[in-house]
């Protein structure tokens, strides 16, 4: 039931057109259950994303929180941006920004190395 309720924000998100191209498929963000992972190639597509779930909370009743998320910047600007003081909101609160990432249990850095494959 959740998946059907959360479809109404993949498909907003899709519609923003504001997310990355992997080789040729069009990817906004990555869902599973209520862990979603928003892929942005640019500051201001992630704010209109973050901006497209705010609209979706109030439509819905939905909380994201702002706690729990976070926002990992990848590839050569990640020292810029670790010492910038730019940052991301959704609904007023800060999102922290980190150099590492769980999602559903790998552990991905800001230089995309997946840790789990480091013992193998």
């Amino acid at each position: 039931m959740f998946c059907i309720y959360l479809d109404g924000l993949l498909l907003a998100l899709r519609y923003s057109k504001v997310g990355c191209y992997i080789e040729q498929a069009y990817v906004v963000a990555l869902a599973y259950a209520d862990d979603v992972t928003l892929l942005a190639p640019k500051t201001r597509a992630m704010r209109i994303q973050l901006k497209t779930c705010e609209k979706y909370n109030e439509k819905f009743r939905t909380v994201f929180n702002a706690t729990k998320s976070s926002c990992m910047v990848v590839g050569q600007k990640v020292r810029h941006w670790s010492d910038s003081g730019k940052y991301f909101s959704i609904n007023g609160n800060s999102i922290s920004i980190v150099k590492e990432y769980s999602h559903l249990g790998h552990i991905i850095t800001s230089y995309l190395d997946d840790r789990t494959d480091r013992a193998h």
